[in-house]
């Protein structure tokens, strides 16, 4: 996210501190998982980084990542989302864009506000 923030003309030092999270969420989060099953996963970034961003420079280095096999996009579907696996654990990721400037450190998918 950084990276893409300094090719988007931010600020370096807005850049350094934009922060992006990624979140479980689903019967992983819940601990009622089994064996085999799949972790739901949910990228957050700020404002100016889209869904496109995410379907493309994201993708790009989830491609390179020597530990990620598998990868498939799914950009049309009802809940887009990116499909791997991770050292042969499946991974579904979504993507989400807050209205804010920056992710904080201690954002929780419980927060209201």
């Amino acid at each position: 996210i950084k990276d893409l923030s300094l090719e988007k003309s931010i600020s370096r030092s807005i850049a350094e501190s934009v922060g992006g999270k990624i979140f479980t969420f689903g019967s992983y989060r819940l601990g009622v998982h089994t064996r085999g099953a799949d972790i739901d996963t949910l990228l957050v970034a700020p404002r100016h980084i889209d869904r496109s961003d995410f379907f493309s420079s994201f993708y790009e280095l989830l491609v390179a990542h020597p530990d990620v096999t598998d990868l498939r996009s799914i950009e049309e579907a009802y809940v887009p989302v990116m499909k791997f696996h991770f050292k042969n654990i499946e991974i579904d990721l979504l993507f989400a864009r807050l209205a804010l400037q920056s992710v904080p450190d201690n954002l929780s998918l419980g927060d209201v506000d």
